[in-house]
């Protein structure tokens, strides 16, 4: 199978010789610490930004605790309002609210990694608004499909910019906003059942925060919805903790008239799952999940709990629960499952308790189904009441036991649920405080080994300590839980396994940093004035190093100083990079040659041939080289400039040699080399022992005897086979800067220098325009054993590229 990929701006196209699925987007997850994790949080915008320039790619930080849904509330209207500690970008809904400007220009903020997340389809479709309808008035709205999100639509919203002199205007804008938004998730037409509604014009735009949210969420309170809207959620999200609480905090306001909260009285985690221990009232409770006890008359009038969760919820719950009692009666289940009607959760479990039968064990099978059905109905939280010590009889240490129990042995089948499990007691009720946090620490004292070690049963694994305390402040963690991560994606395994060299790079725990970059020749005034103010912002050292031809920066300080350092230098080195390939690539583009496509295709279509590609891959493996992917390079500006040359060649009196050479250049520059040509600072050597010029080896195995020396075992390697006139040579010193010339009485110079004129092996060339990348081959270094090759040849199953 071939694929191609090109750029209108380049006239470069790679073509490739790949299994099947090549271009299917690729990720990669990396687990780092959670310190580590703290600071690239600090630091995302500029991090992703970073690996998108450097290796194509996108990256999302991930933790345990990332998503959570913190408010719930069924508005009358049967709509759910809820807000939720989550990244946008993995947001799961129909459509996702963009804080956008009225251009559609997504360079920052949200919007960039929107962009980012989604792909260029998102930019494409903005393009196209702006030139059909032109730019977006403020609080009004335009739409664009998803790309990769995980939504189907972006709903563009432009929110106001925040003045002070004109508060009453910025107040209308938003609340605008946010009814256009409203009025086109619940017109049908556009069948969004779910949408997600960021803090508009908090951010870049100034809005002071606690004012933006009050008018999102009075604005959708007051909205008048319909009880036959498709529309069935809507989200507020943001992953900064004072966004979600300003959010909460004005939802509490104005659906409940600013009750407050309480604070959990203990707290523990169990893998995934937080349990809480919480004073307050069942009914009160907003989670997905409230449980109710009912007894076995099954009446809602006995009983304290079950009379309270009737007289919130209204009789539609007891009547939905009469109706299905029957069905459950049938099957011998403990638990009806009902709506919520007018609480704040989504679903009720209802325990019925048997007449006759073992209180004990009933309370055991009970909260083991309420606990497991959350995995069917995919719910996050569960509340309940101490069930059993009421009129049941069950004495409160023993069912405070029971459930404890049954949620640890949850956490521990369950390993990768998120579940927020809280046991509510009514206020002032110090006895059962007490049982809880007395059984809670024989649950800490168990864990710390004072009992013999628990063995989990699907992982055969000892559990770690388990750590707890009353505020809920410190987390356990056993040893399934998911660690921090950074989630990559990518076209190719090649980039993903650069950035991820990369990026273990950038964290190692080391107070001294070197980037090595030629680059750093280029850096002029403003970038020096750039590393000073870096310097001193960060309080950090900053030293150049030129040595043996390469330029190193070497950065000391604390680790949470030198990471956010080293990425703004790395974005600095990138814009010089780039600037310099397209001062190169402008000059090339200025040369007004002939090309001549139809040999250029006909050598293409001998490449793509079976034999003629398997025999460069035997070349490659007798040197030493496993070939993972071979590209064809044909870029029609390079192509005319290497014609040029070759012509200018072809009059001297020595002609026009060329010969087929090697380079490896390093993963991030292959792009480069791709567009702009072979330049001395992407792959110089170690020393300059012929002059300063693009080292081609003329042997692949000196080249690869030479990596062995030098490179990790199994890094990806990048081998460029170019075309090279050589023409007339003589040998190299390390002061030329250029071919010297021919004889003293001439102006004619030769064409290249090499390491020995009699059997050379090193050829070096000074004008990039004497060199055609044509294949690009992606290899790893051949370990002992059998290689691809040799296995096919004993009849094992071998892979073509």
């Amino acid at each position: 199978m071939s694929a191609a990929s090109s750029s209108s701006d380049t006239a470069a196209v790679r073509t490739s010789a790949v299994s099947e699925g090549l271009m299917e987007q690729k990720s990669l997850q990396i687990n780092i610490g959670s310190d580590n994790l703290k600071i690239l949080k600090s630091f995302e915008s500029l991090f992703n930004d970073v690996i998108n320039k450097k290796f194509q790619c996108t990256c999302n930080l991930e933790s345990v605790m990332d998503s959570a849904k913190v408010f719930r509330k069924i508005l009358p209207s049967q709509i759910e309002l809820s807000v939720w500690k989550d990244d946008l970008t993995r947001h799961t809904v129909d459509a996702v609210v963009n804080a956008a400007n009225e251009h559609l220009y997504h360079g920052g903020g949200l919007a960039l990694a929107l962009l980012r997340a989604g792909g260029p389809i998102i930019e494409e479709d903005s393009k196209k608004i702006i030139q059909q309808f032109g730019k977006v008035p403020t609080g009004q709205i335009a739409t664009t499909r998803g790309g990769r999100l995980p939504c189907s639509e972006i709903i563009h919203a432009v929110g106001p910019e925040w003045k002070v002199t004109d508060e009453q205007r910025c107040y209308i804008q938003l609340q605008e906003a946010i009814i256009n938004i409203l009025n086109y998730v619940v017109s049908g037409s556009s069948g969004i059942k779910t949408v997600a509604i960021p803090a508009l014009s908090s951010g870049i735009f100034g809005f002071p925060l606690d004012m933006c949210v009050a008018i999102i969420v009075k604005t959708i309170v007051t909205f008048p919805f319909q009880r036959s809207n498709i529309l069935k959620e809507i989200h507020l999200v943001s992953n900064e903790e004072p966004t979600v609480a300003a959010f909460k905090r004005s939802c509490e306001r104005f659906l409940y008239g600013n009750t407050a909260v309480a604070p959990p009285l203990a707290s523990i985690t169990l893998n995934n799952v937080t349990l809480q221990l919480i004073e307050g009232f069942i009914e009160k409770q907003q989670v997905d999940v409230i449980v109710n006890s009912v007894s076995a008359q099954n009446s809602f009038e006995i009983g304290l709990i079950s009379k309270a969760i009737l007289d919130q919820a209204g009789p539609e719950i007891e009547k939905e629960f009469l109706e299905k009692m029957i069905e459950t009666s049938k099957n011998q289940e403990l638990i009806v499952i009902t709506t919520g009607f007018k609480l704040a959760c989504q679903y009720v479990f209802h325990i019925v308790w048997p007449s006759c039968n073992d209180a004990k064990k009933t309370l055991k099978l009970a909260m083991k189904e309420c606990l497991e059905k959350s995995l069917q109905k995919h719910i996050n939280s569960l509340s309940f009441p101490a069930l059993g010590t009421g009129s049941i009889g069950i004495p409160r240490e023993a069912a405070v036991h029971i459930m404890l129990e049954e949620v640890l042995q949850f956490s521990k089948d369950y390993p990768r649920k998120k579940l927020l499990v809280n046991f509510v007691i009514f206020p002032n009720d110090s006895e059962l405080s007490k049982a809880f946090n007395s059984e809670l620490a024989k649950m800490k004292t168990k864990q710390m080994g004072h009992m013999a070690p628990k063995i989990n049963k699907k992982s055969g694994k000892e559990l770690k300590v388990l750590q707890w305390s009353r505020e809920g402040q410190k987390e356990a963690e056993l040893e399934e839980a998911q660690p921090p991560s950074i989630h990559l994606i990518g076209n190719s395994k090649e980039q993903l396994v650069a950035a991820k060299k990369w990026i273990f790079e950038l964290l190692q725990a080391q107070e001294c940093r070197f980037i090595e970059n030629n680059h750093i020749f280029y850096l002029g005034k403003e970038e020096h004035d750039n590393l000073y103010h870096l310097k001193n912002k960060f309080e950090v050292s900053i030293s150049e190093e030129i040595s043996s031809g390469k330029a190193t920066l070497e950065i000391r300080g604390r680790l949470n100083s030198i990471i956010p350092v080293m990425l703004h230098i790395e974005n600095l080195l990138w814009l010089v990079q780039r600037d310099y390939a397209e001062k190169h690539y402008r000059r090339l583009a200025e040369c007004q040659l002939s090309i001549q496509p139809q040999d250029r295709h006909l050598f293409e279509q001998d490449f793509l041939k079976e034999k003629k590609l398997q025999e460069k891959k035997i070349k490659f493996e007798k040197a030493g080289l496993e070939a993972q992917k071979v590209e064809m390079v044909h870029n029609s500006i390079l192509l005319a400039a290497f014609e040029g040359k070759k012509t200018i060649q072809s009059k001297k009196a020595h002609g026009n040699t060329c010969l087929m050479l090697y380079q490896e250049v390093p993963q991030q520059f292959c792009d480069l080399v791709n567009r702009a040509g072979f330049q001395r600072i992407y792959s110089m050597p170690p020393d300059h022992q012929y002059g300063y010029g693009i080292y081609f080896r003329k042997n692949l195995k000196n080249l690869v005897d030479n990596l062995r020396k030098t490179s990790d075992s199994d890094r990806m390697i990048y081998v460029f086979e170019a075309e090279v006139v050589i023409g007339s040579y003589c040998e190299g010193n390390p002061t030329y800067i250029s071919p010297p010339p021919l004889g003293s009485g001439t102006m004619d110079t030769y064409d290249s220098v090499v390491d020995n004129v009699k059997n050379p092996e090193t050829f070096v060339i000074f004008d990039s325009t004497q060199a055609l990348p044509q294949f690009l081959w992606t290899c790893v270094l051949k370990k002992s054993g059998f290689s691809q090759m040799e296995a096919k040849s004993k009849g094992l199953t071998s892979s073509y590229i």
